[in-house]
């Protein structure tokens, strides 16, 4: 009846509609999630080796047999055949731990009853900036004579650095650890992302190992010129070697940290264009479906047409426009949906407009080319019927 035939055709009104904001919705979260892995970290995981060791804090406890320890441990790595090159933080970048410590910087005072600032604190050894390939901004890395004893120093990053002394070099200035300690400024670092690709950078400050305190567990980082499979036995043998009581764990590549970081986002992802998938099919079966209906009612008119002389692309082109017409009007509105409902993933994309319009656009074309073969298939078949079976049979 023609009632049925049109609560047909709103159905697929429906299913276009739905399953185009969902498409939309995978498209826009897919686009945010490539950009957001080829985003800078502000390092080079590639042919990085990370590792952590946490030596006996009765035996390391003190400051000189602790900085003691981790020379003899990077010059035994550095040794390792396929080593290029060894540092270490005490935590490692792209993880959720994080140590944020308040300071006073030269030229910036604190106002009375306001708290002082506070700053990401992080303790590295060896050549963690080289190893990582972090570039240096301004002035130096830290080097084998800041150690204990010798003037205390820092290195901070370019955020730190432009935050506090926007209009002149942070060389040789004077940062205040807790308030009290002195650090002078030797080295201005490139911004890394330590927590997650799609935080801004904070300020951040670098403290060279040897100077400070021991502080429980260090992440070893380790780049190479062998895979890391290769090279982990080696890496292992060289740290017991000299204690065979260090426990060692944590151990993966760098790329692999930087993949566990974007693990959950990349998950939301996939489960978006697995339910957009089977949106997708569900549309592309109803329009089919009501297709192939609409066309077996037409029956006995595309019978009479065709005896008397119909061209076939004719009727192929008026059966397509009419289940064209629904399928656009739904997908028009799955379109306007989509643009109003972008403000709930604004907050999950990465350097994406929740407007985009290369994804409208590429969803609208992959839709309207799904409806038009969901609807050129039922045409077709039926404009290839012989008229006087059809009439027969009718």
């Amino acid at each position: 009846s023609t009632r049925q035939h049109r609560l047909q055709l709103g159905l697929v009104l429906v299913e276009m509609a739905l399953a185009t904001l969902l498409v939309v919705g995978a498209g826009l979260l897919g686009r945010s999630f490539a950009r957001l892995i080829a985003s800078d970290p502000g390092f080079e995981p590639a042919g990085v080796t990370t590792l952590a060791v946490s030596p006996a804090a009765g035996r390391y406890a003190e400051n000189e047999g602790w900085a003691a320890y981790f020379d003899q441990l990077l010059e035994r790595l550095r040794a390792v055949p396929g080593v290029e090159s060894v540092g270490g933080i005490h935590l490692l970048p792209l993880t959720a731990g994080n140590w944020r410590f308040p300071y006073q910087a030269e030229d910036n005072p604190v106002p009375p009853n306001t708290a002082p600032p506070a700053a990401n604190y992080r303790v590295v050894a060896g050549d963690y900036f080289q190893t990582l390939r972090i570039p240096v901004v301004e002035g130096r890395v830290f080097e084998a004579v800041d150690r204990a004893g010798a003037p205390q120093v820092v290195m901070i990053n370019e955020r730190m650095a432009r935050d506090l002394w926007p209009a002149e070099s942070a060389l040789g200035k004077t940062i205040h650890l807790f308030m009290n300690k002195p650090f002078t400024v030797v080295g201005v670092v490139g911004d890394v992302h330590q927590h997650r690709l799609d935080h801004e950078s904070e300020p951040e400050m670098y403290y060279h190992l040897p100077q400070m305190q021991p502080t429980g567990r260090l992440m070893l980082m380790v780049r190479g010129t062998l895979p890391s499979a290769g090279l982990v036995p080696s890496l292992r043998e060289a740290v017991w070697a000299l204690d065979p009581d260090v426990p060692i764990g944590m151990v993966a590549t760098l790329d692999e940290v930087v993949a566990q970081s974007v693990a959950r986002t990349r998950l939301v992802a996939q489960l978006t264009a697995g339910f957009a998938a089977l949106a997708l099919l569900l549309g592309a079966v109803g329009v089919y479906g009501v297709m192939s209906y609409a066309v077996s009612t037409r029956r006995r008119e595309i019978g009479v047409r065709m005896a008397l002389g119909a061209d076939r692309r004719a009727i192929v082109g008026s059966a397509v426009g009419r289940g064209m017409a629904w399928a656009l009007g739904g997908l028009a509105a799955g379109l306007f949906a989509a643009a109003g409902a972008g403000r709930l993933l604004e907050g999950m994309l990465f350097q994406t407009s929740a407007r985009d319009p290369f994804v409208y656009a590429t969803v609208a074309l992959a839709l309207a080319a799904v409806a038009g073969v969901a609807c050129f298939v039922p045409a077709s078949r039926a404009s290839r019927l012989d008229p006087v079976v059809t009439l027969r049979q009718e």
